[in-house]
């Protein structure tokens, strides 16, 4: 990986630790006043996180 992939890796990685917080203390207020739209967020979450995965997949297999 170049230098400039690392940083970026660790700019993305800084970003995101500093996003998981606030991420499941917003998971945790829509459950408590509505569940069923909190849960569909959720769902849709994953369904884009599995779209991430699969290009990222694609990527590393291209990259070799």
């Amino acid at each position: 990986m170049s230098l400039r992939d690392q940083e970026i890796m660790a700019q993305i990685k800084t970003i995101r630790v500093k996003n998981n917080s606030p991420w499941m203390e917003l998971m945790l207020i829509a459950l408590e006043h509505d569940r069923s739209r909190a849960l569909e967020c959720a769902r849709q979450i994953l369904a884009n996180d599995a779209q991430i995965n699969r290009l990222l997949n694609i990527l590393c297999e291209e990259g070799g």
